[in-house]
């Protein structure tokens, strides 16, 4: 599910706003609802939701737990309702919540298609194939020596591959660039993305 964290990211990029309150980053959230004036109405699953409301149109009676309050210029003595200073018109905020929610959503539907890839038994060919279908951009797997294990589309890279011993290799300059730059450390200690520019 997508993070609180990242959707109030997305929306003070978005409106360059700063929202203020205390908040989990990693609170799940897979909905948003716009506040309404009844309590009663607010379904089991709220704690999955946010809510957005102007703040002048609110009450913060029975509040669910994450509103964000439009348009509200004071500290408020929950600090954990969050609110932004500014008024961005409540439906344009709608959307760019679910803009994040729905990105989640795509991003999850291709990660299981990359799982189901592999376990149908279309190996790491497979995979690449996939990513590279996602990604539209090439996708090349190497293993721990730098040897080409897998390339969808299939690479003929003369300026950055060897041939040895009837398989490709990167070269051993951009290797040591990688070395000198230390990206070889960073991706051996990292469990997160990296990404990095190569002079061509």
């Amino acid at each position: 599910m997508p993070y609180l964290g990242n959707i109030i990211t997305h929306l003070e990029d978005t409106f360059d706003v700063k929202i203020q309150g205390q908040f989990h980053t990693r609170a799940e959230i897979e909905g948003i609802r716009f506040l309404t004036s009844d309590p009663d109405k607010m379904p089991e699953h709220e704690d999955k939701l946010l809510y957005i409301g102007y703040s002048r149109e609110v009450s913060l009676m029975n509040h669910p737990q994450n509103l964000l309050l439009i348009g509200h210029n004071e500290p408020l003595s929950d600090p954990h309702i969050l609110y932004v200073r500014e008024s961005p018109d409540v439906s344009e905020v709608f959307n760019a919540v679910q803009d994040v929610i729905f990105r989640h959503y795509t991003l999850k539907l291709k990660r299981e298609e990359l799982f189901q890839s592999l376990h149908s038994d279309n190996g790491i060919a497979g995979m690449a194939h996939v990513a590279h279908t996602f990604l539209n951009n090439p996708v090349t797997i190497c293993d721990t020596s730098f040897s080409v294990i897998a390339a969808s589309p299939v690479v003929k890279d003369p300026k950055s591959l060897e041939e040895k011993h009837g398989r490709l290799y990167l070269k051993d300059s951009l290797f040591q660039d990688m070395e000198d730059r230390n990206i070889i450390k960073h991706i051996s200690s990292s469990s997160t993305r990296y990404i990095a520019a190569f002079d061509g």
